[in-house]
């Protein structure tokens, strides 16, 4: 479990550095680079969180036992 979380963060700085860099340097010299940032960046910042829940053993079990869609709905209403 350990190994996911810290390639998923080492993948988020690394995007987010990517980003930071863009806005430095070239942002606002060319559209196309401009919009292709922003769409990498949205799918870092919305699609790549997802997968955070593949790390945790609890729901992956849940996965196992009751199937996908009620697993997350079992993930973002346990209490913790």
């Amino acid at each position: 479990m350990f190994t996911v979380t810290f390639w998923q963060w080492i993948m988020e700085l690394g995007f987010i550095m990517i980003f930071h860099f863009h806005l430095s340097f070239t942002h606002g010299k060319s559209k196309f680079f401009d919009e292709f940032w922003f769409v990498i960046f949205q799918l870092q910042m919305y699609v790549s969180n997802a997968f955070y829940l593949l790390g945790d053993r609890s729901f992956q079990r849940s996965v196992t036992e009751v199937g996908l869609f009620k697993a997350i709905w079992r993930a973002f209403t346990e209490p913790y």
